[in-house]
């Protein structure tokens, strides 16, 4: 049995978050300022060879609502608003049609196909408002986060107590997600963005809305456009608008915000499509039955980025937090992948039970010690040996 040392960290649930002042549910907007991006997210796993690698080095999936456990979540009766939304769009000088054959095309549908399915959307048809509604949930990507590392029922029934939680830096998720999705996006949809949604525009020409023209400003810079030229659509690329292409992408693709837990299926009629002058956006991706009000859960929403593989940078996972049923052997395991992947300023701490009370605390993990260090070597010479 390796001893394992300890120190003692004293984080409060006060400290852990600032939801308090994050935006009410009562606004429909989810865009934020800098100052409504959480301090602490974390996120849980089980411990599983297969895919320990790949999570403890950032790799996140961004989850369809087709695959959450709550058949609920996302996937309710939906009102078809095509019509609606269309002369709201002609009124801005959209031309007609112009506004819904972009979006059936985003939705995977062929050019052949969009005038028949946009006749029948406009119609109201119900089979085909069924179709595109589980065609949109399948192209939905969605990161599910919590505040909270000590949650003793999300520790059973996510990890079952052997297996660990990951905090991740709130403001590089979504730096990382933004660049990450970028990178996964096929030509054809690339293209479809840059040229004909106007995504190498500056992003004032875009939006109206200053949060996120604030906001987008801190989190992207010049030394981004080489992490996504890379990728052969951008070679040829000038760098203003591979820059705003990103910003552009963060503006109108991705979103992020608590989830809310008063979910009434009386009082939600989640639209088809959205539309800045309706309330839904909300109500459709960020509400939930109270049952799940424990979760304390903080969603990172994609559109197209639908059960997507997303690498974070290193940089963003902040620590490990091991099981209270994690076996020696594996926290060897963990400190392994983190010490041979140079992952150094990522701390790793074992939950314990607290005495005298029923909740967990965490504690740091010394890796100083001599003990621990020997532990570390011969785990090393045994993973070479194989």
């Amino acid at each position: 049995m390796i001893k394992f040392y300890y120190i003692r960290v004293n984080m409060t649930q006060t400290n852990l978050l600032i939801f308090q002042t994050l935006q009410p549910m009562e606004q429909e907007s989810s865009e934020k300022t800098a100052s409504d991006i959480p301090e602490h997210l974390f996120k849980y796993y089980k411990y599983d060879p297969k895919y320990n690698e790949s999570r403890l080095s950032g790799e996140v999936f961004l989850s369809s609502p087709k695959r959450f456990n709550d058949p609920f979540d996302c996937q309710l009766e939906i009102k078809n608003n095509a019509r609606d939304v269309l002369d709201e769009k002609k009124k801005n000088s959209v031309s007609e049609g112009e506004w819904l054959v972009h979006k059936l095309i985003e939705l995977g549908y062929q050019k052949k196909e969009v005038k028949v399915v946009s006749n029948k959307l406009l119609k109201k048809d119900e089979e085909t408002t069924n179709e595109v509604y589980d065609k949109q949930l399948q192209k939905i990507g969605i990161l599910c986060t919590t505040s909270k590392y000590d949650n003793m029922l999300m520790w059973s029934y996510y990890t079952e107590l052997e297996g660990f939680c990951i905090e991740y830096d709130p403001k590089l998720i979504i730096h990382d997600l933004t660049i990450g999705f970028i990178k996964t996006l096929d030509y054809y949809t690339l293209n479809h963005l840059y040229n004909t949604k106007k995504y190498h525009m500056p992003p004032s020409k875009r939006s109206e809305d200053s949060n996120k023209q604030e906001l987008v400003e801190t989190l992207f810079n010049e030394k981004d456009i080489e992490k996504v030229k890379k990728v052969p659509f951008f070679k040829y690329k000038s760098k203003v608008n591979t820059l705003n292409f990103i910003k552009n992408i963060y503006i109108k693709r991705v979103k992020w915000r608590k989830v809310d837990y008063n979910l009434k299926i009386d009082d939600i009629t989640p639209f088809l499509f959205y539309n800045k002058n309706e309330k839904g956006i909300i109500r459709k991706y960020y509400t939930k039955s109270k049952d799940w009000k424990h979760e304390e859960e903080f969603r990172f929403f994609i559109s197209l980025g639908g059960d997507k593989l997303i690498q974070l940078s290193p940089e963003c996972i902040k620590a490990i937090y091991c099981g209270v049923k994690m076996s020696d052997s594996h926290i060897l395991e963990i400190a392994y992948l983190l010490h041979s992947k140079r992952m150094d300023h990522v701390k790793l701490l074992k939950m314990e039970t607290k005495k005298g009370e029923i909740k967990l605390e965490s504690k740091e993990i010394e890796y100083q010690t001599e003990e621990f260090k020997k532990a570390l070597y011969d785990f090393s010479e045994k993973i070479a040996s194989k």
